[in-house]
């Protein structure tokens, strides 16, 4: 048998030598080795001990960087125990995100399950644009195949505002696995239901409101239906769509599911708490029957992914068992009893404490300061900062400040260059979320759609135009009346004589 890990805990090695037969959960507390222990569980799996093939595993991560990461480590455990006997041993290994994976399986069996193997995946900006310009030539009556969006009862900035969620709309639905027929044949069910009950009910009937209802359902269930009649006319799925096709696939073809789940020996999956609907349903096509050969890893309280459809119930529900990794290699005691003490709040998560491996640690890890404003917290922080370094020898590299927003406030740049506090911000701006790229990206748009308000008053509030707030006000009462601000303001550029 080839030897384990001797830095194991006992809690890891309970995982690594676990038997196979039934569904397994491993709850893995922040900074407790989960990754080490799933090398080490790789490794015992793929062990003369228990024999199965290092290719008939597949191992589902969050994100590619975390993939090559676990590939990477794998194949040098098994080099260095003798398992592989050469780095490209494992080229060929199941290793990757939903979506790669689900990818590399239809693929490989394209002609079995009738899949486009050239097709190409769009990514998040190209559907964005993609669902913009599908609104506008459906406003415009410029789709043969769909009748004009004529808005007549819906408020001018609830079309707006609609048409501008409609993008992420689409997006949840489609993680939940639902198409638009699905999409408009339960819109069409619940309008029905829900209006014959008000009228019912109602004193006075509000026709506005019925046909408002309609409106918003038919500018929904439109363009979803047009975004994907143009993905498939130009050979184009999106990230949500691989996992759809994946999961009609194994619905549809029931011979090459059932081969599928005879190849694929062990399912080991990370990161399980931020799964959604779809990619279970995905999991439990693939896996034997019972979930008997899927094991998954995770932790409830690390579930950030919410606002991406990720359902937290897939940990909390699953039926399995159930291993629990509670030593923490990061931390001391006084910061994982703070943690845990606002956590157990929620009485959702049955899981314990972690219990620090560095020790007890100083009471001192942990404080809370209450400021008045944000300057006081500022004041505060970059001054507890300047302390460390100065008074306690610590390094700006050891020192970290970790805020809601992307970049720090303004409050906290300030007073750390007036100290002379060496800092950089992490995590960043994407190009398109830069304020100038912005600017540029809002003329492009009103060049091309005169009617996008939110574009042109960007533009109008930017840095080349910059329209005083009072003109910018008169145009907001113009708009009142129903029109667009384009229209509003070549009015008021025609009153100006600018513009005949």
């Amino acid at each position: 048998m080839i030897p384990i890990g001797e830095t194991l805990s006992q809690e890891q090695r309970a995982v690594v030598e676990a038997p196979l037969g039934s569904a397994r959960k491993v709850v893995a507390g922040a900074g407790t080795g989960k990754t080490k222990t799933m090398v080490e569980r790789f490794a015992h799996l793929v062990s003369p001990a228990v024999g199965l093939d290092p290719g008939r595993i597949m191992v589902v991560t969050f994100t590619n960087k975390a993939a090559a990461e676990l590939r990477e480590r794998i194949t040098s455990k098994l080099l260095s125990t003798g398992q592989a006997a050469e780095r490209a041993s494992l080229d060929n290994a199941w290793f990757g995100t939903f979506h790669a994976l689900c990818t590399r399986l239809l693929r490989e069996d394209c002609y079995q399950v009738g899949f486009d193997r050239d097709i190409q995946v769009i990514n998040p900006l190209e559907e964005r644009l993609l669902v913009q310009e599908v609104q506008r030539e459906l406003r415009d009556g410029r789709i043969e195949r769909a009748r004009i969006l004529e808005i007549e009862a819906m408020d001018i900035d609830d079309t707006a505002r609609l048409s501008k969620a409609t993008f992420d709309l689409i997006r949840s639905l489609k993680s939940r696995g639902i198409l638009h027929d699905e999409l408009l044949q339960r819109c069409l069910a619940t309008g029905k239901k829900f209006w014959d009950e008000w009228n019912l009910k109602a004193d006075t009937v509000s026709s506005i409101d019925q046909v408002a209802d309609e409106e918003a359902r038919e500018l929904v269930c439109a363009t979803f239906a047009e975004y994907e009649h143009r993905l498939a006319e130009r050979g184009l799925i999106d990230f949500d769509g691989l996992l759809i096709a994946t999961r009609d696939a194994l619905r549809d073809h029931p011979n090459w599911a059932q081969e599928r789940r005879e190849f694929f020996q062990h399912l080991i999956v990370d990161e399980f708490q931020d799964t959604n609907r779809l990619q279970l349903e995905v999991l439990a096509a693939l896996a034997k029957p019972g979930l008997a050969n899927l094991e998954v890893v995770g932790d409830p309280r690390q579930s950030i992914y919410g606002w991406r459809d990720a359902e937290i119930k897939n940990i909390l529900d699953f039926k399995g068992t159930e291993h629990q990794l509670t030593g923490n290699y990061r931390s001391p005691q006084p910061i994982l009893d703070a943690a845990h003490h606002i956590i157990s709040v929620d009485t959702r998560f049955s899981v314990g404490p972690l219990f620090a491996h560095r020790g007890a640690g100083s009471p001192a890890s942990v404080g809370l300061y209450r400021a008045g404003d944000p300057e006081e917290e500022a004041r505060f922080v970059a001054g507890r900062i300047l302390q460390l370094h100065e008074d306690e020898k610590r390094s700006w590299s050891d020192i970290a400040i970790l805020t809601r927003m992307r970049r720090p406030p303004i409050a906290f740049e300030k007073e750390l260059r007036r100290l002379g506090v060496p800092y950089v911000t992490g995590g960043g701006y994407g190009f398109f979320e830069r304020e100038e790229i912005k600017d540029v990206m809002a003329f492009i748009r009103v060049i091309d759609d005169p009617l996008d308000d939110a574009a042109l008053i960007r533009v109008l509030q930017g840095p080349v135009v910059r329209v005083s707030d009072g003109e910018l006000f008169r145009l907001f009462v113009g708009r009142r009346e129903g029109k667009h601000f384009w229209d509003v303001l070549l009015d008021r550029l025609a009153e100006d004589g600018v513009v005949e």
